[in-house]
């Protein structure tokens, strides 16, 4: 039986690039500043490759480069605003981990207050065009 290969989605790969630019531009960068950022993000190109197929050149849309120095950075830029999503959910956030905390003393209450919180979260990340990997 011939294994099937997943396709996994990092967090860095999908950073709205309009989204990201508003909110650097948030942080007090603008003029030929966001230009700099906007020409990192902008005209950048991939191709696959899978099973020795090459697949076509494409522009990427979305996204940060990963390996560099910036692209960390402007992920948390991205997300930073992330654990507002939530009232009652407490978070660790580190580089593109994200940990969501809930406790209660009555379980009852701790699925009906995380199911409701996880909805605000569902949200955020629909609101902000990301999605994660399950």
């Amino acid at each position: 039986m011939k294994r099937r290969k997943k396709c996994q989605f990092l967090a860095l790969d999908t950073v709205n690039h309009d989204i990201l630019l508003k909110r650097i531009s948030l942080h007090g960068i603008k003029d030929n500043y966001l230009k700099l950022f906007k020409s990192n993000l902008s005209q950048r190109k991939q191709y696959i490759v899978f099973d020795k197929s090459k697949m076509d050149l494409k522009e990427v849309s979305c996204g940060v480069l990963q390996g560099s120095i910036l692209g960390p950075l402007l992920f948390i830029i991205y997300i930073n605003d992330l654990c507002k999503a939530s009232k009652k959910l407490n978070s660790i956030m580190f580089a593109d981990d994200i940990n969501l905390f809930l406790s209660d003393n009555n379980i009852s209450n701790l699925f009906k207050n995380i199911n409701e919180e996880l909805c605000s979260v569902h949200e955020w990340f629909k609101i902000n065009k990301t999605f994660f990997k399950q």
